[in-house]
C-alpha cells in the first residue's frame, strides 16, 4: 500500500474510532450520527477514488464561525450544559475537517480532535465497551502517526512518482505497529496502576446521569408497574459471595432493597426516620453462632448507576463496609446512603441468610413489644370480604407461623401470575385481584400476602428487591439483571425477627446460567468494572506489597545459601558482561550493522531516507531545496555557496542517485551512503547561500 493511501486510510479510521468512543457511551444523538457517518464515508470515497471533491475553504471558515457562534451561545444565553456542548463542537469541527482540502496540517487537526472526542468517551462512560475502542484507538494512532511522518518526510525529500510515494506499507509493518501499540498498552497499564489514586470527581459531569439512571427496582409499590419492566434483562449488579460456596447457599437468594409498612389501598410506602450509623448491632437471632460478621455470609456489590439510594445485600443485611462517604441510615431494616448518588457504587455487605428453624418459629410466641405493632398492623377501609378471607384461610391454625403458610398456600393455589395486568380499575385494585381477576404480578401477591397477614393480626410488611439471578461460572459472581425484580413479603416472630414469605407463584428464583459466550462477555465487563472502573488505592498497596513479596522470596532463593549467585564463580556476572560487551560491538561497528541487516530490495527506500536525512540536516543550515530543484540541481547550487560541506554532499547525492537508479545495490552502498551522511553532520560550519540560484 503507498503512503499516501495508507495515511487516508488510517486518518479516517482514527476519526471514526474517535468518534466511536462518544457514540458508544450514548453522547451522541442519532442525527448527529448520521451527520458524521455521512461526512465520513464522502471524504474516504472522494479520495479512495481521487475525485477530490471537498468543501471550499471560504465556506468551510463561514461554518466554522457560525459553529463557535452557536457553541458560545448555548452556553452563556442558553444555559446548554457545557459538557454536551463541547462534545457537540468537537463532533461538527471534525465533520468540517473531513470535507474540507486535507492538507497535512489539517490532518494533524483530524489527529487532535479525534484524541479529544476519545479523551471525552472516557470521561462520560464506564461501559466495557470503551475497552475495545481504547485498544483500536492505540492501534490506528500509531499507523497513522508513522504514515503521516514517512509522507511528511516524501515531501520533505522532493521525490516524485514512485519515489516520492512508495509502497511501504506492508504486512510486515502493520504487524510491527501492532506490536508496537501491545507494548504501549502495557505501559498504559502501568502507569495506571503506579500513579496514586485520588479521592474526588473533577471531570464529572451531569450530562450522562439522566440517560443512565435505570432500574427496575423502586423505593414504593404501585400495583402494576414492576410487571411491565421485568421484560428489561440491563444488568443492575454484580455480586460476588466472599466467604462460601455457590453450593451452599439457599434458594432462592432474595436480594432486599428497602421495606415499605404503610399502605393506603393502591401503594406502600415507607414511614419512620432513618438513623445514621452502621448497623452493626441486633443483627437478631437467626443462627446458633456469634452476632458479629463470624458466620455471615459476605458479599461485594458492584452496582449500575441505579435511581435509588437503596443498599442491596443477600436475604437480611447485618452489616456493611467500604460504602461511599463511610455512614449509611436504617428505615426499616433496610439501609440506604445518607445522600442519593447516581453514578455506580462498590462495597461489602454481611447477611444473614439461613431461617430460623420451623419448629422454633411455631413457638414464637405473640409478645410483639420489641416493634412498633400498630404501624405493622396498619390497613385502609377495605371491603368486609378482605377480612372475612383471612379468617376462612386461618382459623383451623393456632400459631402465626402455620396461619402466614396458610396464606401463602392459599394464594399459590388459587391465584395465577401474569406480567401483561394493567392495574386494579377502581379504587382499591386489591379487591378485584383476590375476587374477582385472580391474576397479578409479585406486588399484587406480596400486597395480598401482607394484608391477609394484618388481617390475622400478625405483624407484616412489603419488600422490594431483586430475585435469583444468573452464576457466572468464569467469575464466580452472580448478574441481577432489571428482569430480577421482585416484591415479597415479611412476617415478624418475637426473638427471631423477620422472616421471608413469597407467594409468587412464578417458577424458581433459583440459580441460573447463561450461555457460555454470554457468560464469559459479562465477567470481561466484570473485571473492566472491578479492576480497571473501582480501582482503588488499597488494590495498589496490594499490588505493590504482592512485588515486593514476590522480589523478597525471589532474592533468597538467589542468594541464599544454595541460591544460584552464591557460586564462587559466579557465572551469571559473567554472562551480563560478555552479553553488553556483545551488543556495544554490535552497535558500534557499521560493517556487523549492515551484514546482519535483512536483505531484500530495502536498499533503495533506505537510500531516500539517508538522503530526505541529509536535507533535513543542510535545511536547518539555512539550505532549504526547493520543490522544483533536482537532487544533482542542488549539489551544484552548494557549490556555489560557501559552505564547506558542499563536496560531500555532492558525493552523497551521486552515491544516493546511483543506489536509488543504478540497481545492484548491495549493503556495502548503503554502509558507504550512511558514512557520507555522517561525514555531512560532522561539518561545523554554516556557509552563506549564494545571492542568486544557478
Amino acid at each position: 500500500m503507498k503512503i499516501s493511501r495508507a495515511l487516508s486510510l488510517f486518518t479516517h479510521l482514527m476519526a471514526l474510532v474517535g468518534f466511536l468512543a462518544v457514540f458508544m457511551s450514548g453522547g451522541v444523538g442519532v442525527p448527529s450520527a448520521v451527520v458524521f457517518f455521512i461526512a465520513l464515508a464522502a471524504s474516504f470515497v472522494s479520495e479512495l477514488y481521487g475525485k477530490n471533491y471537498y468543501v471550499g475553504d471560504r465556506i468551510s471558515t463561514i461554518l466554522a464561525v457560525l459553529l463557535v457562534v452557536y457553541s458560545a451561545a448555548g452556553i452563556m444565553v442558553f444555559r446548554f450544559e457545557p459538557f454536551r456542548v463541547i462534545l457537540d463542537f468537537l463532533i461538527f469541527t471534525q465533520v468540517l475537517k473531513l470535507l474540507g482540502r486535507k492538507r497535512m496540517r489539517d490532518v494533524v487537526q483530524i489527529f487532535l480532535l479525534s484524541f479529544f472526542q476519545f479523551l471525552a468517551g472516557a470521561i462520560i462512560t464506564v461501559s466495557f465497551s470503551f475497552a475495545v475502542a481504547f485498544v483500536l484507538y492505540i492501534a490506528a494512532a500509531i499507523w497513522a502517526l508513522m504514515a503521516y511522518e514517512m509522507r511528511k518526510g516524501s515531501l520533505e525529500s522532493g521525490a516524485s512518482g514512485k519515489d516520492g510515494d512508495p509502497g511501504v506499507v506492508t504486512p510486515m509493518f502493520l504487524s510491527t505497529t501492532f506490536l508496537l501499540s501491545f507494548c504501549i498498552f502495557l505501559l498504559a497499564a502501568l502507569i495506571f496502576v503506579t500513579v496514586p489514586r485520588m479521592r474526588g470527581n473533577y471531570l464529572r459531569t451531569d450530562f450522562m446521569r439522566s440517560g443512565e439512571l435505570r432500574s427496575g427496582f423502586s423505593d414504593e409499590v404501585r400495583l402494576g408497574k414492576v410487571g411491565e419492566i421485568k421484560l428489561d434483562s440491563s444488568p443492575v449488579m454484580m455480586v460476588r459471595i466472599l466467604n462460601r460456596s455457590v453450593d451452599m447457599l439457599p434458594v432462592p437468594l432474595y436480594w432486599r432493597g428497602i421495606a415499605l409498612d404503610e399502605f393506603d389501598g393502591s401503594s406502600w410506602r415507607a414511614t419512620g426516620g432513618g438513623k445514621y450509623g452502621g448497623p452493626e448491632s441486633s443483627p437478631y437471632k437467626r443462627t446458633p453462632e456469634g452476632r458479629g460478621r463470624e458466620g455471615h455470609l459476605a458479599q461485594e456489590v458492584i452496582t449500575e448507576s441505579l435511581d435509588t439510594d437503596v443498599l442491596f445485600a443477600a436475604n437480611f443485611p447485618v452489616s456493611y463496609s467500604s460504602v461511599p462517604g463511610g455512614r449509611v441510615a436504617e428505615v426499616n431494616d433496610s439501609y440506604i446512603l445518607p445522600g442519593r448518588i447516581s453514578g455506580r457504587i462498590k462495597y461489602v455487605a454481611y447477611s444473614n441468610v439461613y431461617p430460623p428453624p420451623v419448629e422454633d418459629l411455631r413457638a414464637a410466641g405473640a409478645d410483639y413489644s420489641e416493634i412498633e405493632l400498630g404501624r405493622y398492623l396498619q390497613l385502609p377501609p377495605l371491603a368486609p370480604e378482605v377480612s372475612e378471607l383471612a379468617l376462612e384461610i386461618t382459623s383451623s391454625d393456632r400459631n402465626a407461623y402455620d396461619k402466614a403458610l396458610a396464606i401463602k398456600r392459599h394464594l399459590l393455589m388459587n391465584y395465577a401470575y401474569t406480567r401483561t395486568l394493567e392495574g386494579g380499575k377502581g379504587d382499591f385494585p386489591l379487591e378485584e385481584f383476590l375476587f374477582d381477576v385472580k391474576e397479578g404480578h409479585c406486588e399484587y401477591f406480596s400486597t395480598a400476602m401482607v394484608v391477609l397477614l394484618r388481617e390475622a393480626g400478625i405483624p407484616a410488611r412489603v419488600v422490594n428487591g431483586f430475585i435469583g439471578g444468573e452464576w457466572n461460572e468464569h467469575g464466580q459472581f452472580f448478574l441481577v439483571r432489571e428482569s430480577d425484580a421482585h416484591s415479597w413479603a415479611e412476617a415478624y416472630f418475637p426473638e427471631y425477627g423477620w422472616v421471608t414469605f413469597d407467594a409468587t407463584p412464578e417458577g424458581g428464583g433459583g440459580i441460573a446460567s447463561a450461555s457460555f459466550i454470554a457468560s464469559y462477555i459479562d465477567y470481561l465487563r466484570y473485571r473492566w468494572n472491578r479492576y480497571v472502573i473501582d480501582f482503588s488505592q488499597r488494590d495498589q498497596i496490594r499490588i505493590f506489597n504482592d512485588i515486593r513479596d514476590r522480589w523478597n522470596w525471589q532474592q533468597d532463593k538467589l542468594s541464599g545459601p544454595r541460591g544460584f549467585l552464591s557460586g564462587p564463580d559466579n557465572y551469571v556476572v559473567a554472562v551480563i558482561i560478555l552479553s553488553g560487551m556483545a551488543i556495544w560491538i554490535l552497535l558500534t561497528r557499521p560493517s556487523l550493522r549492515a551484514f546482519l541487516r535483512p536483505r531484500g530490495g530495502g536498499a533503495p527506500g533506505r537510500a531516500t531516507v539517508i538522503y530526505g536525512n541529509a536535507l533535513k540536516f543542510l535545511s536547518r543550515r539555512g539550505f532549504t531545496r526547493p520543490a522544483w530543484m533536482t537532487p544533482r540541481e542542488f549539489s551544484e547550487y552548494l557549490k556555489h555557496s560557501t559552505y564547506p560541506g558542499a563536496g560531500v554532499m555532492g558525493e552523497l547525492t551521486d552515491k544516493y542517485l546511483s543506489i536509488r537508479f543504478g540497481g545492484g545495490a548491495g549493503a556495502g552502498e548503503i554502509t558507504a551512503l550512511e558514512a557520507l551522511y555522517r561525514k555531512l553532520r560532522a561539518v561545523k560550519s554554516r556557509g552563506q547561500a549564494p545571492r542568486r540560484t544557478p
